[in-house]
């Protein structure tokens, strides 16, 4: 009989395996990121490769509920945590109540949500994933074909008053399928900073977060370093998102508003898009920093700015691809430069380097530079050895928006024009909010959301004008001028 490789209890690494996350299910997102599905989105299937192999994964969803999506993530991590919690057992037994998993999930305990999370769980014991050599077996090395419900068992007391329905002390009895309870018994697991994803505001952010950070670490290594730049193809990642509509301008569409949270957040440094209509790439840059606090993540101190939804990489003026080699994030950069202009960026970035000469050594050089091109020049003084250009000196510039800059903007106004009028006020606002951040505040944008939806000023008429400030580097006078407008209009 051969003999088997003894391993320490899991639940003596209870507490360290807490912070972890199956490998298998993080990696191939088995949970669309999307919030809300087509009522007709009943299943799913993509192909894919595995160190060179074809891989496919499956899922069909429950009757009249349609595939796991959206908040769905943060049920099925939040099963996981108290599935470690409870020591890993065998048999991948959960007991617990629903306010318990609700707390869990990072959701509040009010009465809305416990109907939710009863369609959830049936939501995820209905559904059957079909994994063909894409579920990895880790303490064998080697690739599998699995076929599994996420819950394999969904039991629960019903409340004799109102059956079916679920409430506070509703005692559940969940089990998990057994390729994800041997995976986690075989310790294939990933690092996950649970306290920053139960942090993020929408399930949308949370879902692409688990994806993001499961696809920086290695099949072979999931506890390994992570990557610091991922990059894929857009399709193949709306394919891993399981996003339903392939278009590029709507998986673009789809993805903005996690990537503007993970970004002022400082999870990533940056996100571009490279190429043209269906043969896009998208490039993840993630930052080396802490992530900032929710509190924190919008102050005109964080260098970590939200992305405008297209950037094309080789679009960049001068002024603009030096920020980004200091570590500027491109939104922020863009704005300086629009505000600012091109020769006074490169001036003070001239000035930078020389503070950083002279021997100063701040703790976040790209949130020094941000402040050295905002400076009126009553804060820092000219380093010993520098010398600016005079201002009267006629100098050509560059202007601060190149010709694919101004294109981009010109088909973002043409697709704004297709749209219905409240998704144009959306897109808008999100605009306004990347660009004047630093004048406006949440009343200002509300006020504005209010006064476009009743009528006041047409959508696409702010977008020209906001357009127009940008390019002749009046970004300031424009915003001041919107907050009186503000101020004064009438619905």
């Amino acid at each position: 009989m051969a003999r088997r490789t003894q391993q320490p209890a899991l639940e003596e690494n209870r507490l360290n395996l807490e912070r972890f996350d199956e490998a298998n299910v993080s990696q191939l997102g088995l949970i669309s990121i999307q919030e809300r599905i087509p009522t007709d989105f009943h299943e799913w299937e993509v192909s894919f490769e595995i160190e060179g192999r074809p891989a496919l994964l499956r899922c069909r969803g429950a009757a009249g509920l349609g595939v796991p999506h959206g908040i769905d993530g943060d049920v099925a991590s939040a099963i996981i945590d108290l599935y470690l919690e409870a020591g890993a057992p065998p048999d991948g037994t959960v007991r617990t109540t629903s306010y318990r998993l609700l707390k869990q999930a990072g959701f509040p305990n009010a009465g809305k949500y416990y109907p939710m999370l009863r369609e959830s769980l049936e939501r995820l014991r209905g559904s059957t994933y079909y994994a063909s050599e894409a579920w990895r077996d880790h303490s064998r090395r080697r690739w599998m074909t699995v076929t599994f419900n996420y819950l394999e068992g969904l039991g629960y007391v019903e409340d004799d008053a109102d059956p079916g329905s679920f409430s506070r002390g509703t005692e559940l009895q969940l089990k998990l399928a057994q390729p994800i309870v041997n995976s986690i018994r075989a310790r294939y697991v990933k690092p996950l900073d649970r306290a920053f994803l139960n942090s993020l505001e929408r399930p949308l952010t949370r879902a692409l977060y688990r994806l993001l950070d499961a696809r920086r670490y290695g099949p072979d290594a999931p506890d390994g370093e992570p990557q610091m730049e991922f990059t894929v193809a857009l399709l193949v990642w709306a394919d891993a998102c399981k996003v339903t509509d392939k278009r590029p301008d709507k998986i673009r569409r789809t993805l903005a508003g996690a990537h503007e949270e993970l970004l002022a957040r400082g999870y990533l440094r940056e996100v571009a898009y490279m190429g043209r209509g269906k043969k896009q790439v998208i490039r993840y840059v993630f930052s080396p920093s802490v992530p900032i606090p929710p509190e924190a993540a919008r102050t005109d101190e964080t260098p970590h700015e939200p992305v405008s939804p297209v950037v094309d990489a080789s679009a960049l003026s001068p002024a603009t691809a030096r920020l980004r080699e200091q570590g500027v994030s491109l939104a922020m950069a863009r704005r300086l430069v629009a505000e600012f202009g091109e020769q006074h960026v490169l001036e003070r970035i001239a000035k930078f380097h020389a503070i950083l000469a002279s021997g100063v050594q701040p703790r976040r050089p790209s949130a020094l530079l941000i402040d050295v091109v905002r400076d009126d020049g009553s804060k820092y003084v000219d380093p010993e050895g520098y010398t600016p250009r005079p201002p009267a000196e006629k100098r050509e510039e560059r202007p601060a928006t190149t010709d694919d800059e101004r294109a981009a903007a010109e088909a973002f106004h043409e697709r704004l024009r297709s749209l219905p009028r409240d998704q144009q006020v959306r897109e808008i606002l999100m605009t306004v909010r990347f660009l004047l951040q630093s004048y406006l505040t949440q009343r200002h944008l509300e006020r504005l959301e209010a006064l476009l939806l009743a009528g006041a000023q047409e959508p696409l008429e702010l977008h020209s004008e906001l357009s127009r400030a940008i390019a002749e580097r009046r970004v300031k006078a424009y915003a001041e001028g919107l907050m009186g407008w503000l101020e004064t209009a009438q619905p």
